[in-house]
């Protein structure tokens, strides 16, 4: 015989959807055990057993507090004897290679909040990107490979339909007929000590017109704030790169690939959100090899241990310090923005810093040209930018 349908009202010891009720889904014997099992895989938590609470409405909906519940079950595990497990287990036949030139390590760190696997196909519809197995989040080696080949194929011919020859013959090409390619990236593997995700919140304001139901965008809609988890700016990851062809020119093509790689982390950004300044990272460590990963002792903080390629000192009259700026060009196809100070001096800096620093939408950056800014300078270099009040 089927059971009743719980009634409005009953509290949370019949299981019912009161105001003093707990979610109605997991089952409180689940809900226990996740509460318990401090080695649960952190997916669980957001996917298969998310919190389902009723709506004001009465409609079954995930629980606003199932990105909370992901951050700290990943922040509350053993993340760092896990990720130097993780990283001593790949040393352990990568070291050998490192050794006679035909792999590399590189270490990167996040200078923007990074998110992985943003649209997530579950109950939250929002997700983050955690390996099967380790539960940590992670670089995908696919997502660092598609990048780097995009880096590629846009400095050497970015209105080409197909990617050229050298692209294909580093990177590979799909298909039947198709060939790996040179040189095989392999995850990026957490280095940090620090909490691995935080919670971010997107805002969106006009939901009934992205979703077809009114054809102009008004400020009558109510805004609908989003938590996701990202990766925090300052973490660092090491990825490795395996040449795959053995014999010589192993160093040429590694240094190609890290190359691109760089450049793509640093210029367009892995994940999503890039057109708003997510994703960005840059080059921790010089050199081709760093210290293989035998136990969590090895995730030092301090970059001292790591070789360093000398850096020249900039010049004495580099200017340093808040000063303003005239926005003069905005390269769209390279992403590179020029500015001017008031002694006519010329400075080039990434253009994605007028998205992530000045809020400025990419489509609207060539509409900022001849206003002016406030630039944060070091050594010349442009640290961060934000609009000037009135300007």
């Amino acid at each position: 015989m089927a059971r009743n349908p719980p009634q409005q009202g009953r509290g949370p010891a019949h299981g019912g959807p009161g105001p003093d009720r707990g979610p109605i889904y997991p089952p409180r014997d689940v809900r226990d055990a996740l509460n318990k099992a401090a080695l649960v895989h952190p997916t669980y938590r957001f996917a298969t057993f998310c919190p389902i609470v009723l709506d004001q409405g009465g409609t079954p909906d995930a629980s606003k507090d199932a990105m909370r519940d992901l951050c700290q079950a990943v922040n509350a595990s053993p993340r760092v004897q896990i990720a130097a497990h993780w990283r001593g287990r790949r040393a352990s036949w990568l070291e050998p290679l490192v050794q006679q030139g035909l792999a590399r390590r590189i270490e990167v760190v996040t200078i923007t909040p990074c998110v992985l696997w943003l649209s997530f196909p579950g109950p939250t519809e929002l997700g983050f990107c955690l390996h099967k197995v380790y539960g940590l989040p992670y670089l995908p080696s696919s997502a660092l490979k598609g990048l780097s080949r995009a880096a590629m194929w846009r400095e050497k011919d970015p209105s080409a339909e197909e990617p050229p020859d050298e692209v294909l013959d580093l990177f590979g090409d799909g298909g039947d007929k198709g060939h790996i390619g040179c040189v095989e990236f392999l995850d990026g593997i957490p280095v940090s000590r620090e909490a691995l995700l935080e919670l971010d919140v997107m805002t969106p304001h006009h939901a009934a017109y992205y979703a077809g139901q009114i054809g102009v965008p008004h400020d009558c809609e109510g805004p609908n704030p989003l938590k996701f988890p990202v990766i925090p700016a300052g973490r660092v990851f090491e990825v490795a790169l395996v040449y795959t062809r053995g014999g010589s020119g192993a160093q040429a093509e590694l240094d190609k690939a890290e190359r691109y790689l760089v450049k793509g982390l640093e210029e367009m950004g892995l994940g999503a959100k890039t057109t708003s300044g997510y994703g960005r990272f840059r080059r921790r460590n010089r050199g081709a090899a760093s210290t293989p990963a035998t136990g969590p002792s090895d995730s030092a903080t301090s970059e001292s241990s790591t070789p360093v390629k000398p850096v020249t000192p900039p010049p004495p009259t580099a200017p340093s310090g808040p000063i303003e700026v005239t926005l003069k060009s905005v390269d769209q196809k390279a992403k590179v923005a020029v500015a001017t100070t008031q002694d006519g001096r010329e400075i080039r800096f990434p253009a994605w810093k007028l998205s992530h620093d000045a809020n400025i939408y990419r489509p609207d950056w060539n509409k900022h040209v001849g206003k002016t800014f406030l630039a944060d300078l070091q050594n010349g270099e442009v640290v961060a930018i934000r609009r000037k009040e009135g300007a």
